[in-house]
This record gives structure tokens, sequence and C-alpha cells, in this order.
């Protein structure tokens, strides 16, 4: 994710299903959504937060 590694604090994912991952190579704890993010922290509770801790993604 080039400069965007563990800066992330919101994600819009354009209508696809994306699965996030903390590390890179999709790597450790993983959520999946086709829903679009504005608080990673206050939406993925069950995980802890998310806010600046993904880093790699898969669309589709």
């Amino acid at each position: 994710m080039g400069s965007f590694d563990n800066r992330t604090s919101s994600v819009k994912n354009f209508g696809y299903y994306v699965t996030w991952w903390q590390d890179i190579n999709y790597g450790g704890a993983g959520f999946g959504s086709a829903n679009d993010y504005s608080a990673l922290g206050w939406y993925v509770p069950f995980l802890g937060t998310w806010n600046d801790n993904i880093s790699s993604f898969h669309r589709g």
C-alpha cells in the first residue's frame, strides 16, 4: 500500500467487496466488507481499533 501502510483511518470500497488485513501479504487479523467506513475504530469494535492498522487488502 506504499505510503498508506498503517496510516488508514477510513476506506471507500466503490461498491466492491474488500478484505482488509493488519499485516503485509494478507497476514494477521482481517475483515471483509462491501461498506465504506469513515471511522475504522468505531465500525469494527469486535476486532479492536483498525485506525492506522491496515497494511494489505484484496478486492473482489
